[in-house]
């Protein structure tokens, strides 16, 4: 037996298919959409900017006679729905589409480590300024703010890359004795782990 949901959470599977697969001819010949929102009173703003031409184009929707729509949100609302179910039918048909993703994903993972590097590269060198300026608590917060947004990261390759960039770093030993004494622990054990693992390594 199906677990009922709870009273008030929408019915629908947010990683179900957008829509069944329709024909063009299904999509010309389908009533305006003009749901604003689920049957619990669900819903959200979405907005764009767009071309003034395109705006034009759908003002003119409005204004031919017979048109369905009163107001340029019932339009977009329709072309939204329509383009979604487009969108949807071009990306599923696609056999590639799912090994393309995954190749994606493969490069993505593979250039981490290089835009980490940039980023904590980045951070280093505005905190070794900000040091030599002399605002030594603005530099010991923004470190403090770093490590504690860092100490969330789920990818515990990704975490550990960080931590030992920045326990290499002089500027970063310099300033740790000035922020809180948590990030001082978490700096301390950073150094640990990538101690321990050099260990295992040798």
């Amino acid at each position: 037996m199906a677990k009922k949901k709870p009273k008030g959470e929408p019915t629908w599977d947010p990683e179900a298919s957008f829509d069944p697969a329709a024909t063009l001819q299904d999509l010309i010949s389908s009533p305006p959409f003009k749901e604003v929102s689920d049957e619990f009173g669900h819903s959200a703003t979405a907005g764009s900017r767009i071309p003034f031409w395109l705006q034009r184009r759908f003002q003119k929707i409005i204004e031919m006679p017979g048109s369905p729509y009163d107001l340029m949100s019932d339009v977009l609302r329709d072309a939204l729905y329509l383009g979604g179910r487009i969108l949807h039918m071009r990306y599923s048909m696609s056999a590639d589409w799912d090994v393309e993703t995954k190749m994606a994903a493969a490069v993505d993972a593979t250039t981490a480590s290089r835009r980490i590097k940039a980023q904590v590269d980045e951070l280093i060198a505005g905190l070794d300024e900000m040091f030599r300026d002399g605002d030594i608590d603005k530099a010991a917060d923004s470190l403090t703010d770093y490590v504690v947004a860092a100490i969330d990261l789920d990818n515990n390759w990704h975490k550990d890359k960080v931590f030992r960039m920045l326990e290499d770093s002089k500027v970063i030993r310099d300033l740790v004795q000035y922020c809180p004494s948590e990030v001082q622990k978490l700096l301390e054990q950073g150094a640990r782990k990538e101690q321990d693992n050099r260990r295992n390594k040798a």
